[in-house]
């Protein structure tokens, strides 16, 4: 007898046995919410929230705020991270183990919110003299259309294949002040582990 099990959250929410297509349909509906909750929601097939990779306590960030630290940006909550001196920002970010990174959300008040972002892969440091000297992986000129609440900020998919840390050089904000804020900062994409035991079953499948 077919059984269909959902899920949500990695957690099992409902199940029903036997092919009713009705009453399957009507369990989706109940049990899909609105895209809003849910993290995983950016509708990128094959890729989600994978913030859950990155070493939190190797977190560093260069020009930060004491009580503004770079920590904030990776919670869901109204913390967040500012810029000290100037608008200038060098976050680095490890992930424990390799991932691909298809495209970046952030979350930042408009006017305070980064507008040049220079990417660097899987350098260990930078400095701000680097940072303006070293070849960036990626730059990124956002708008105030970035962050908008469904938009999401495309990489160059290509360039982030095996990335096992991500750099972040904030050059400036969308409003000429003098701090540059951010509140969330989300990686989408997938860890390389998972792809790679797919691509063995494909292979053993030909």
């Amino acid at each position: 007898m077919p059984t269909f099990q959902l899920f949500k959250n990695k957690v099992k929410v409902a199940e029903l046995k036997g092919a009713n297509p009705q009453q399957l349909e009507a369990l989706i509906v109940q049990h899909q919410g609105e895209p809003e909750e849910d993290s995983n929601s950016f509708n990128i097939p094959g890729h989600s929230d994978i913030t859950e990779f990155v070493t939190v306590n190797q977190l560093e960030c260069l020009n930060q705020q004491s009580n503004h630290t770079v920590h904030s940006i990776f919670k869901k909550d109204a913390t967040y991270l500012e810029s000290d001196v100037d608008e200038q920002l060098i976050i680095s970010v490890p992930f424990n183990q390799a991932v691909k990174i298809h495209s970046i959300k952030l979350v930042a008040p408009k006017a305070f919110a980064p507008k040049t972002i220079k990417l660097f892969c899987n350098r260990l440091t930078l400095g701000f003299d680097e940072a303006e000297d070293i070849l960036e992986t990626q730059t990124l000129e956002l708008t105030e259309e970035d962050y908008e609440e469904n938009a999401v900020i495309p990489l160059r998919f290509v360039k982030f294949q095996n990335v096992t840390s991500v750099i972040l050089f904030i050059e400036d904000n969308l409003g000429d002040e003098e701090t540059t804020k951010i509140q969330q900062l989300v990686f989408i994409g997938s860890p390389i582990e998972t792809t790679k035991m797919g691509d063995l079953k494909n292979q053993h499948a030909h």
